[in-house]
């Protein structure tokens, strides 16, 4: 008897954490979707997950004219942020009315890529190609101040009064004060530092892409593809480790895409796949899913992942599951998308 209860609460339990693990917010069914269109230059709302068009070409019938892919879209406080690196240009929409606020140009062969947003006032652009970020004032849609820096920066993610910006020519986390705009000190780390986020536990998580160096004639030195765990508050660095195993050599590893859970995950799409980290549990990791997404963002709204993947059969948005990364579900989209947002 005692046998047959402990099987039933056993299989109680697993089937509860099944559950659990594979919870999409179905009723949740009227989101934006935002769709770049690499030949068009333009982008294209959807009702998602009923994919019917809400309103196309936004660019063009905003009066907007480009003739280069876009890089990010990006949302915040009812604001969507369009980067044009080969335009040198940040497009600001009414994410409400999906009215143009303002066009916003920057020095030429700078190459804006991405903003984030530190406050409801401060905004930072990132560049591809100069080695400072701008200081943009998200309340009158302008740029404020440029930040010179020592390196490009590839990321930046925001804690308390601070921002941290990974600068992938120094190898360090350069941070902000973003009450001054000033400097605040540096964290260094080994490898190439591309990705970075925050975690549900509030610790900065970082991944650094790996590289070979070679002295002269002295044996080449490969630093493997690493993710290193820093204190926000004390700036140290708390834990770092390769990101690979038995099965995935950590050296021939390229991330592309970063997302963290609220409930404590990191998810890094990378061309050896997805990968899924315990960020409570020092990275321990998982290969989730060998399909090869280049793009990634979490949407609280579903509690779900949605990434973007190229086959040779067409373009695909996938969507998986926030807690285990399995992919519940596959969207054909048009095969020119280059980049998308699910507003939250």
């Amino acid at each position: 008897m005692k046998k047959i209860i402990l099987l039933v609460s056993l299989t109680l339990f697993f089937i509860s954490c099944g559950k659990e693990e594979r919870v999409i917010d179905n009723s949740v069914v009227s989101l934006d979707l935002y769709l770049a269109d690499s030949v068009t230059n333009d982008v294209t709302i959807y009702n998602y997950p009923s994919m019917e068009i809400s309103k196309a070409n936004l660019l063009a019938n905003a009066g907007i004219t480009i003739s280069s892919p876009i890089s990010n879209i990006r949302e915040f406080q009812k604001r969507i942020y369009i980067l044009i690196p080969g335009e040198d240009k940040m497009i600001v929409l009414d994410a409400v009315s999906d009215t143009l606020l303002a066009v916003s140009d920057f020095p030429f062969g700078s190459g804006p890529f991405d903003i984030s947003f530190a406050n409801v006032a401060d905004g930072f652009v990132m560049f591809k190609y100069a080695p400072y970020i701008t200081n943009y004032d998200l309340v009158f849609s302008k740029s404020a101040r440029t930040l010179d820096g020592k390196s490009l920066v590839t990321s930046i993610v925001d804690f308390g009064s601070y921002s941290f910006m990974t600068e992938s020519q120094t190898q360090r986390v350069r941070v902000l004060d973003n009450r001054t705009y000033r400097s605040d000190g540096e964290i260094q780390l080994t490898g190439i530092p591309i990705l970075s986020a925050i975690t549900s536990e509030s610790e900065l998580f970082v991944v650094s892409q790996g590289y070979t160096t070679q002295v002269g004639e002295e044996a080449p030195v490969t630093i493997p593809t690493q993710i290193h765990f820093i204190n926000p508050i004390d700036r140290t660095v708390r834990y770092t480790r390769e990101m690979g195993d038995n099965l995935i050599n950590a050296n021939e590893v390229i991330p592309t895409d970063l997302a963290t859970t609220p409930i404590g995950y990191a998810f890094v799409t990378t061309n050896k796949g997805m990968l899924r980290m315990d960020t409570r549990n020092n990275g321990n990791f998982f290969d989730v899913s060998k399909r090869i997404f280049t793009r990634i963002e979490y949407n609280s709204q579903r509690n779900g992942l949605y990434m973007l993947e190229f086959t040779a059969s067409g373009t695909k948005l996938a969507e998986a599951s926030a807690v285990n990364g399995r992919v519940v579900g596959d969207i054909e989209i048009p095969i020119s998308t280059n980049c998308f947002h699910l507003s939250n």
